[in-house]
C-alpha cells in the first residue's frame, strides 16, 4: 500500500474520487480534484493532515460540506465555480489555520458567519459573485493579517447583496486589495480610507455601483 504520498493531483480528469481508507495516506498534504466530476467529499474528513484542499470546477449542487470543516489543518480551501448553494456554514471558523478561502462564482446565500473572526491567519477571503445578503461583518475587522477582501458582484444573481456602511478597516494592518462592486453599501465613505496614517501598506479598493453618497473626504 502507498501510505507516504504528500500530493496527489487528478485535476482536469473525469473521475469521482472516493475517500475510503485515505486516513492510511498520513502524508497527504496536498489534494488537488479540479475540473473532474467530483460529486461528494463523503470521508473526507479523515485526511485529517491535508493543507491545501482544491475542489475548484465542479458540480456539486449542494451545500458545502460540513466534513470539510473538520480538516482543521488546512491552509488553503478552494471550492470555486462548483454549484454550491445554501448559506456559509458558522464552522468554517473551525479552520483555525486557513490563509485562503477561495469561493468565488457559486450561489452561496445569506451572511457571513462572526465566526470568521477564529480564522486569524486568513490572508484572503474571496466570496465574489456569490447571493450573498449581508452587511460587512466587523468580525472581518479584527483579522490582522487580512490582505485581499473580494466580495464583489454579489447582486448579480439577483439578490440585495453586501449592504450597509463600510466597516472601520484601520486596525486591518495588512490589508492591501478590497473589491466591494456590484453591491448595495451606503453611507459616506470614511476618511480612514484616504489618510491611512496608521496603516502599514497602500490600499487599492473597489466601490463601483453601490449606493454611496456624500463627499470625499
Amino acid at each position: 500500500e502507498i501510505t507516504t504520498l504528500s500530493s496527489v493531483n487528478f485535476a482536469r480528469n473525469n473521475i469521482d474520487f472516493f475517500f475510503s481508507g485515505i486516513e492510511k495516506l498520513t502524508s497527504l498534504i496536498h489534494l488537488d480534484l479540479s475540473s473532474t466530476n467530483q460529486s461528494n467529499m463523503d470521508g473526507v474528513s479523515e485526511a485529517i493532515t491535508l493543507r491545501l484542499l482544491h475542489i475548484e470546477k465542479n458540480n456539486f449542487g449542494g451545500s458545502i460540506p460540513n466534513e470539510i470543516f473538520k480538516l482543521t489543518n488546512l491552509l488553503e480551501l478552494s471550492l470555486s465555480e462548483s454549484n454550491f448553494f445554501g448559506t456559509l456554514s458558522s464552522e468554517i471558523g473551525d479552520l483555525s489555520s486557513l490563509e485562503a478561502f477561495l469561493c468565488r462564482d457559486n450561489s452561496i446565500t445569506g451572511k457571513i458567519p462572526s465566526s470568521i473572526a477564529n480564522i486569524e491567519e486568513i490572508i484572503i477571503f474571496d466570496m465574489a459573485r456569490n447571493n450573498l445578503s449581508s452587511t460587512i461583518p466587523e468580525s472581518l475587522a479584527k483579522l490582522r493579517h487580512l490582505r485581499v477582501l473580494d466580495l464583489s458582484n454579489q447582486r448579480s444573481q439577483g439578490g440585495q447583496g453586501i449592504f450597509g456602511r463600510l466597516i472601520d478597516f484601520s486596525h486591518n494592518l495588512e490589508l492591501s486589495q478590497v473589491y466591494l462592486p456590484g453591491n448595495t453599501l451606503s453611507g459616506t465613505i470614511p476618511s480612514y480610507l484616504f489618510g491611512r496614517s496608521p496603516i502599514s501598506t497602500d490600499l487599492i479598493i473597489d466601490l463601483r455601483g453601490n449606493s454611496l453618497t456624500g463627499t470625499l473626504p
